[in-house]
């Protein structure tokens, strides 16, 4: 967390104190939740200036990579995705789950094809929150700039998986194609990229598919520390729930599907 801050600044809490050897750290209070008060409208303006500074942050630290990754940032830069997929495949309980592992052997082709389009569409891999949602964004009492908070679950990858919870939270809040494309053209702004393409959207896709393995990687983890009890079985069931949304896709959807 320090290292973010030393990095980017305000967009990051200030750490006040840090044990490393333990894995705490304390940050600077005095931040607020941005209040939508239930209002989609204002939930969507809020999201498209998050995306953008979010987008914007991943661009000047994405230099940064190395350094993260020795601090002990999970890397899963697409050519490691398909390693990473198979530990999860072959770990506890997974063998209960034939229906799921016949369907991601099968798509095996397509998921390394999604790799592949991710390793070399020219977008340098950086730090991918993995869990950007509202409640993880605050504000500095009469600041311009969002704060983003909880860090935890952050890895280095393509960073258009970023874009998996606000596109999430956009289907629920009823957003249509056109206001999703809005949220999505943000973060590209931010990101720095070119007007966007029917190809930018496919490697948007095929970012947003993978982004469950991420996901499915960080449940594994709670159920190897967790102790045996009623809570295992809620911890366990996390990797084989992300694994299944990115065989079914429920959780890739962009917006521009419904325009075919």
């Amino acid at each position: 967390m320090a290292f973010l801050r030393d990095r980017l600044g305000p967009v990051v809490p200030e750490v006040v104190v840090q044990d490393e050897a333990d894995g705490w750290f304390v940050t600077r209070s005095a931040l607020t939740l941005p209040s939508v008060d239930g209002d989609p409208d204002r939930a969507r303006h809020l999201w498209e200036a998050v995306l953008e500074q979010y987008g914007a942050m991943q661009r000047e630290i994405a230099k940064n990579t190395d350094e993260l990754i020795g601090l002990g940032v999970p890397d899963l830069r697409p050519e490691r995705l398909m390693s990473h997929l198979d530990i999860l495949l072959d770990g506890p309980g997974m063998n209960s789950h034939a229906e799921l592992l016949h369907r991601i052997a099968a798509m095996r082709p397509q998921l390394e094809e999604w790799c592949a389009r991710l390793r070399d569409t020219g977008v340098p891999a950086s730090i991918q929150h993995d869990d950007l949602h509202l409640g993880n964004v605050l504000r500095e009492s009469g600041g311009a700039a969002f704060v983003i908070i909880d860090w935890a679950d952050a890895v280095v990858t393509h960073p258009f998986g970023s874009l998996l919870y606000p596109l999430y939270a956009a289907r629920r809040r009823g957003d249509t194609p056109a206001q999703m494309n809005r949220l999505v053209d943000a973060y590209l702004s931010g990101l720095g990229q070119p007007a966007r393409s029917a190809e930018t959207d496919a490697t948007i896709t095929a970012a947003l598919r993978l982004a469950s393995i991420p996901r499915a990687l960080m449940w594994q983890s709670l159920a190897d520390i967790t102790d045996p009890t009623a809570l295992t079985d809620y911890y366990g069931s996390g990797a084989p729930r992300w694994l299944g949304r990115m065989a079914d896709g429920t959780w890739a959807l962009t917006g521009t599907e419904e325009h075919s």
